[in-house]
């Protein structure tokens, strides 16, 4: 009968439909999880970057510190901002 093997087919073509529409569904959500992933990734670098030029920063500051407490007229960031503070 025509139309049980039209019903049929049409009954495959559905739950193709049905299985490819499931795959999308999950590559999109593990592809949506490899960019959380990748965002996350990206975040620690740049935090663990910013840390280490803080800490750098902090270091030369300490370093300059230490020179300015060996000799008083040494050049550099925290003798300026010392220098202006004591003018004020």
């Amino acid at each position: 009968n025509v139309a049980g093997e039209a019903a049929s087919a049409a009954q495959g073509v559905a739950q193709t439909a049905k299985s490819e529409a499931a795959n999308v569904a999950a590559e999109a959500k593990n592809s949506a999880q490899d960019l959380l992933h990748q965002a996350k990734q990206g975040l620690n670098n740049q935090a663990g970057t910013q840390q280490q030029k803080a800490a750098d920063g902090i270091r030369t500051i300490s370093s300059q510190l230490q020179s300015m407490a060996d000799a008083p007229d040494q050049p550099g960031v925290a003798s300026d901002l010392i220098r202006q503070a004591a003018q004020r």
